[in-house]
């Protein structure tokens, strides 16, 4: 377990995954992070590579040969290896092997960085393609999940989402027996703020496609996580239903699920991300942590 800190969080990230696993205000004790309870959900904040969501039929295809792989792909199941670390700050890497050419027809790097800042925390995610002659195809996200506030019914207690700056974004939907996005019913939807309940997720993850300015804050009466980005196209919001687990997930996405009209060809799959021989490319966000002061802590 590796351990950031500065004199207000303290952060933890897990090899297995380069998983983030705990921020935990210093002052108070508050821990911002969801725990894992297996109940409801087992992981905290996955990272997807290299798909996020599902394909079609959980295959995709390259130069004629199949490839199957599993719903958000196998970084979150991969051991990272740590290749720099200070107090505030540490590299994770991840390198195509047997194992994951298996599923995944490409050479990559995959360097994972964690940047304290005060009560910031940027997720840096770096895709270098070593070979000289093919291009690389991916998609990558995270799926950090914070707790939240609920009542003594297990709802949530005042917990809202807001959008800044306010404005028109386009709103994706999932079919919730396939995983794959429904692009023929994806509508433009004014977006400010609002507040969220467990039926909000009934229809699985609200997903939007953001623009480079799109910044959001989740909160409740006890803390707010804001989140802005770097090189990210969608953001996920997710809570499971209907099991009434006290977390939200706020997810970066460069890249989002198959729809059922896909070819299942990698270089024409939706969103698809290419790096060319020998080239890199780079995606990051921004996490805020900020615990409020309840009238008994004044």
């Amino acid at each position: 377990m590796i351990r950031l800190e500065n004199e207000q969080v303290i952060v933890k990230i897990k090899e297995m995954g380069a998983e983030l696993t705990s921020v935990l205000d210093r002052a108070s004790g508050y821990e911002f992070i969801w725990q894992g309870d297996p109940n409801y959900w087992g992981r905290q904040a996955p990272i997807l590579f290299p798909i996020v969501g599902s394909l079609k039929e959980g295959t995709v295809s390259y130069h004629g040969q199949d490839y199957h792989l599993p719903r958000h792909g196998f970084a979150r199941d991969s051991y990272f290896r740590v290749i720099a670390q200070s107090q505030q700050a540490v590299t994770f890497e991840l390198t195509s092997n047997d194992e994951t050419k298996a599923l995944y027809p490409f050479d990559f790097v995959l360097q994972v960085s964690y940047i304290l800042s005060g009560p910031r925390l940027t997720v840096s995610y770096t895709v270098h393609n070593p070979n000289t002659s093919q291009i690389l195809y991916y998609n990558i996200g995270g799926h950090p999940a914070f707790n939240v506030c609920q009542n003594d019914k297990d709802e949530f207690d005042g917990v809202y989402l807001s959008f800044q700056p306010q404005e028109m974004l386009r709103h994706i939907p999932l079919d919730l027996a396939s995983g794959l996005i429904e692009l023929n019913k994806a509508r433009y939807q004014e977006l400010s703020r609002m507040e969220l309940s467990h039926k909000t997720f009934k229809k699985d993850a609200l997903i939007y496609q953001i623009k480079p300015e799109t910044e959001l804050l989740l909160e409740d009466a006890q803390a707010s996580i804001g989140l802005s980005h770097h090189g990210m196209t969608f953001v996920g919001i997710w809570s499971p239903y209907p099991a009434k687990a006290p977390f939200v997930c706020l997810e970066p996405w460069a890249g989002i699920a198959d729809s059922s009209e896909t070819s299942g060809q990698w270089p024409e799959k939706y969103q698809v991300i290419e790096v060319g021989p020998s080239n890199v490319s780079t995606h990051d966000y921004t996490l805020t942590f900020t615990k409020k002061k309840l009238r008994q802590e004044i």
